[in-house]
């Protein structure tokens, strides 16, 4: 088993937690819905990327394993924006493409 870097982990758990202060303070911004979503995929996305590089220790796994998860989480992420997307469309949610 790899050698427990708990320097790193504490720096990991640090961006973690800012990350999660940043969402709950742009809720309370006067910014448009659309934005407020962007950024609250956005950042949920780099939590996503943290948690898997690191705790899940892609990291230290071969380039393949790591590529083939990496190219897996971005067809997934792409998917999902299509998906809300369209049932926003026909639910006529249209705040969501700022109309």
């Amino acid at each position: 088993m790899a050698h427990v870097n708990r320097k790193q982990y504490l720096q990991i758990f640090g961006m973690l937690f800012v990350l999660t202060i940043l969402e709950v303070g742009i809720v309370y911004l006067p910014i448009s819905k659309g934005l407020m979503l962007s950024g609250l995929i956005g950042m949920a996305v780099a939590k996503a990327f943290l948690v898997a590089w690191f705790f899940m220790h892609l990291n230290h796994d071969a380039p393949p394993i790591g590529k083939g998860v990496f190219y897996s989480f971005i067809f997934a992420a792409i998917y999902a924006v299509v998906l809300i997307a369209e049932g926003a469309w026909r639910g006529g949610y249209f705040w969501f493409f700022g109309g």
